[in-house]
């Protein structure tokens, strides 16, 4: 994790790939790192971005 600086306790690290059909997930527990991989069976995830802001709303599907 040196190559974000400091890995901060109780929060997720996420990374999408270039499709955005795959997905990865570091999180730090306080104690150790976990990794999750995931990517749905259809579709892509949808990520927020300057044109959204910070947050977006999900519907019942997502």
């Amino acid at each position: 994790m040196a190559g974000f600086g400091i890995a901060r306790p109780h929060h997720t690290y996420r990374f999408a790939n270039r499709w955005a059909n795959r997905m990865k997930v570091l999180v730090h527990d306080g104690i150790d790192v976990w990794l999750a991989a995931w990517g749905p069976n259809r579709g892509k995830f949808v990520w927020a971005d300057a044109m959204h802001g910070a947050h977006i709303v999900l519907d019942g599907e997502q």
